[in-house]
């Protein structure tokens, strides 16, 4: 089934070739090999497996959308450096101003 998303016990989405067990679990990998793991349905997560993979579904969405058409944004750095800057010039200008009546 291609439509619906496996993820792995901890949450993170599993996106390769998988393979069915005799039992009916899914697994991942072609064929059974030591490195296969189960893979369940988002309704089949724990609570804490949920979040991090709703958490992994929001981010890449969010990213995708911030980089559509665009150049790579730097996030939230530049304007807090900007603002960091201008409060560090506001106390420099009153300390130059202060020290010297």
């Amino acid at each position: 089934m291609r439509s619906v998303k496996h993820y792995k016990k901890d949450g993170t989405l599993f996106a390769g070739n998988t393979h069915k067990m005799p039992n009916g679990d899914l697994h991942s990998n072609k064929s059974h090999t030591k490195t296969s793991v189960k893979l369940y349905h988002f309704k089949d997560l724990s609570k804490k497996a949920k979040l991090k993979a709703k958490r992994s579904v929001w981010w890449r969405r969010r990213r995708s959308q911030n980089l559509k058409g665009t150049k790579k944004r730097g996030g939230l750095i530049a304007p807090f450096l900007m603002l960091l800057l201008f409060y560090c010039m506001g106390w420099y200008a009153n300390f130059r101003y202060y020290s010297f009546v």
